[in-house]
């Protein structure tokens, strides 16, 4: 029943022009399914799921970019074409409340803006248009403001910026800025200005080759150029999470330099606690720290190791009632891992047993 449910909604989605990835909603799309043979709606499914995971894609997007309206619209598409919940509800319901609730704010703020600003009218309204441009009277209020002469020059100017800053493209770090530039002006008032699209493509593309670059110069020792470099991507990708981490990293460099060096000593000198702590504390800023790794692997080996031999004199020296020594030997393990059940219970039995002998001497 799932299968012909599935296809059934295939064929809808066929029927409906998939491949556009409109953003008109699920419920227009035509009910009537052909009848086609087994092999073709395999075939068929198989074409779809590919067309499901773009459509998927073109939310992510559009969520990252905060174009919630359209986000909302793939996400409830693929769930619909899907005939089960792949995007969560709970994504989609959080998404609608905030979207809701931008409307909202931003609808308030142009009520109490003074329309002569025409340029800040169409920003706000630009900003309602990417949460809901069904709310209240959006669409009309952009209609008209985009008909003024004034606002027509305006964007046709940002558009022929951007424009020529990507004609003009030769893919160094200045050109890239300067299309980013261009492209965050013009996404303040239209942002769905076919431009974008394409400036968009240009940024992504070259966002790989200067992340390696940047790495490249990192792994090589060159921190102050590899700053420059991470610093100029968050420039151009504001909140890129690689460049963030790495200067991040580069700021904590010499923090990790001496916490390894400090790590090696305890280690040496059987300071396992201080040596796998320090440790950690290096891979939480460089998770594959080679040297990092080797030692906190070290110090647990030669921790566990060496609790294993205290329990075992402390067990034999409890059994000769050399309570003392059995007493120095569940020590040092509660120092080692404070959690041992073996060493706990022979410590607090040893401790009454030392308390009677003390009080019978008295």
């Amino acid at each position: 029943m799932i299968y012909a449910l599935r296809l059934s909604i295939i064929m809808i989605f066929i029927l409906s022009g998939c491949t556009n990835l409109n953003t008109s909603s699920p419920k227009k799309l035509q009910k009537n399914v052909q009848n086609l043979k087994p092999q073709d709606k395999k075939l068929i499914y198989r074409t779809i799921k590919k067309e499901i995971a773009q459509l998927k894609h073109y939310g992510d997007e559009n969520y990252e970019d905060g174009y919630y309206y359209n986000a909302i619209t793939a996400y409830e598409k693929v769930n619909f074409y899907e005939g089960k919940d792949v995007i969560p509800t709970s994504k989609i319901n959080h998404i609608k409340k905030i979207a809701k609730e931008k409307s909202i704010k931003n609808y308030k703020k142009l009520k109490e803006h003074t329309k002569k600003d025409k340029k800040q009218t169409l920003s706000i309204l630009n900003q309602i248009t990417m949460y809901n441009p069904n709310y209240k009277d959006t669409k009309q209020l952009m209609k008209e403001v985009k008909k003024d002469r004034e606002i027509q020059i305006f964007l046709n100017k940002l558009t022929s910026e951007l424009y020529s800053k990507i004609a003009n493209n030769k893919n160094t770090i200045n050109d890239l800025l300067e299309i980013s530039k261009a492209y965050k002006e013009l996404v303040k008032y239209d942002y769905q200005n076919p431009s974008l699209k394409q400036a968009k493509e240009i940024l992504k593309k070259e966002h790989k080759n200067l992340i390696n670059e940047a790495k490249r110069s990192y792994n090589q020792g060159n921190l102050n150029t590899a700053k420059k470099k991470f610093t100029t991507i968050t420039l151009i990708y504001k909140d890129d999470k690689t460049a963030k981490r790495y200067l991040y990293k580069i700021k904590n460099r010499k923090n990790i330099n001496t916490n390894l060096k400090n790590a090696k000593k305890a280690l040496d000198k059987r300071d396992y606690t201080k040596a796998i702590a320090l440790s950690k504390q290096i891979l939480k800023i460089e998770p594959n720290n080679k040297k990092a790794k080797e030692i906190k692997i070290q110090a647990k080996k030669d921790c566990n190791k060496e609790v294993s031999k205290l329990i075992s004199d402390g067990i034999k020296n409890y059994g000769q009632k050399n309570l003392d020594k059995a007493q120095k030997n569940f020590q040092r393990v509660l120092k080692l891992k404070p959690d041992n059940s073996t060493a706990l219970i022979y410590t607090k039995k040893i401790h009454r047993q030392l308390q009677t002998i003390k009080s019978l001497q008295l």
